[in-house]
């Protein structure tokens, strides 16, 4: 079944929010499509974060990033995290569990074949 959201309504992006996003592809415009209005794309990390969108090659060097990001994203904020290795995929979920991550989603997205190839 295909959705008509977009991938950005799918990671749950809303008016208004804050987002930083780390290891973007170029193709990050085409993979989430447009962003609703008034988001703000940050250039680093800082607190308040609604959202941090984190692009990994694999999982190595992900709970380094975890541990830093948790101090920017506001209490109700969220990670994304997406890994482009794809057998990386389950080791990237265990990663994100040991650092007490909760309620982990998971979002299908056919753009993102764009980046993982």
């Amino acid at each position: 079944m295909v959705s008509d959201k977009s991938v950005a309504q799918k990671l749950g992006i809303k008016p208004g929010f804050c987002i930083f996003i780390d290891g973007a592809p170029s193709a990050y415009g085409a993979i989430v499509g447009p962003l609703p209005a008034t988001v703000t794309i940050e250039a680093a990390p800082k607190p308040s974060l609604d959202m941090v969108h984190l692009f990994a090659m694999q999982s190595k060097g992900l709970a380094a990033k975890l541990r830093r990001y948790r101090g920017t994203i506001a209490p109700d904020g969220m990670i994304w995290e997406q890994i482009r290795d794809r057998a990386e995929h389950v080791g990237g979920k265990k990663v994100v569990r040991e650092h007490g991550y909760p309620d982990q989603s998971e979002c299908s997205c056919r753009s993102l074949h764009i980046w993982h190839g």
